[in-house]
């Protein structure tokens, strides 16, 4: 007997959506549907949580013939494993003619909306974005292959310490972005994200650099990510504005310098964003911003942080609009744009901590006013 499993998914044009990775194949640049892909049958596999998609099995099959072969403990060929199949149908309202004749009005009010709900839902449109979020667009980014000898390194860091939960379904995440500042000036974004830093709950997409995890795990994998990053990038944390801000702050930072890393805390204005991020968004614009594809674990966590970043119009955030990694690459440019540089150190661990702990304690001291 032949079992057929079939999923249908319905839903309305989103960049932002995890299905605009499965759309993809079937856009234009533009954003628009091909019309003659609609309904054309790809196959795929899941590679890094991420669809690769092939006209033919064939074609899957070798080149990924470790999925395509399934292999017991010992080696041993016990079957095979063929790649799925995916199809996508593009659909709008006119495709719809009995709800139109019940709702006559229902085109005049999707053409009333605005410019975005016009493109997305009266013509089928994923790629359109809101026209305020023009203060980043990944095709201002160069493409780097190298990071130049002499450049400096900063990873920073915007907290959150709640998980989700039934009271809240989409709380902030804890996000960090990690830049190179050149010799000449210019700077890399990189991922470079230690393999904790992402969600751990199950049914998630493997997407690193945020997560959503309560403080003690949360400084578990800061303290990871500075070890993988190594003691020749700075750490920057945020400092909240509210009572308990710069006691956390405090902690934190005592925490990474105890551990031999130089640690900066950065004030946060939350009425500020977009100001903050105007230096940032300014220098990519200037074509001065360049980007290590290859440091990014999979496309999914690239695309992640790219749309978050191209979406941000300087409103506040939203259960599923998030400005997370937008805050974190701000402190993270300013940071290597206007703060002084640490020599390096030649000494021991031992040293090296004591020495750097010293510093970090009197740099705090003036920036806390304590």
């Amino acid at each position: 007997m032949i079992y057929a499993h079939c999923i249908i998914i319905s839903g309305n044009p989103d960049p932002t959506s995890w299905v605009i990775e499965w759309v993809e194949p079937y856009l234009d640049e533009d954003g628009y549907p091909i019309e003659d892909m609609c309904g054309k049958v790809l196959y795929f596999y899941l590679v890094n949580d991420s669809p690769v998609f092939a006209e033919t099995k064939e074609e899957l099959q070798e080149a990924y013939p470790d999925l395509y072969e399934t292999r017991n403990n010992d080696g041993d060929l016990i079957g095979y494993a063929p790649p799925m199949s995916f199809a996508f149908i593009n659909g709008t309202c006119f495709d719809n003619p009995i709800m139109l004749k019940r709702n006559p009005g229902y085109v005049s009010k999707l053409k009333a909306g605005s410019r975005v709900d016009v493109e997305r839902y009266l013509k089928g449109n994923w790629k359109i974005m809101p026209e305020g979020s023009n203060y980043f667009d990944r095709s201002w980014l160069t493409k780097v292959d190298s990071i130049p000898e002499g450049s400096v390194a900063c990873r920073a860091w915007d907290l959150a310490g709640t998980e989700p939960s039934e009271k809240n379904r989409y709380p902030d995440y804890t996000a960090c972005t990690k830049l190179w500042r050149t010799p000449q000036g210019r700077y890399i974004i990189v991922g470079d994200f230690h393999p904790t830093c992402k969600e751990v709950k199950k049914n998630t997409r493997d997407i690193r650099g945020r997560f959503r995890l309560r403080p003690g795990t949360r400084d578990e994998i800061i303290i990871n990510q500075a070890e993988s990053d190594g003691k020749e990038c700075y750490v920057v944390i945020p400092q909240d504005s509210a009572s308990a801000g710069k006691q956390v702050a405090e902690l934190m930072w005592s925490a990474i310098s105890s551990e031999g890393f130089i640690c900066h805390i950065d004030r946060v204005d939350k009425k500020n964003k977009l100001k903050k991020f105007e230096p940032f968004s300014a220098a990519a614009m200037n074509g001065m911003v360049d980007i290590l594809e290859d440091s990014f674990p999979n496309v999914a966590s690239l695309n992640a942080y790219l749309t978050e970043l191209e979406e941000f119009d300087g409103s506040p955030s939203t259960g599923l609009r998030k400005d997370d990694w937008v805050d974190s690459t701000s402190s993270c440019f300013n940071y290597l744009n206007n703060a002084p540089i640490y020599p390096k150190f030649n000494l021991s661990d031992k040293q090296q901590k004591s020495t750097i702990g010293h510093s970090a304690i009197q740099e705090i001291k003036t920036i806390t006013g304590l």
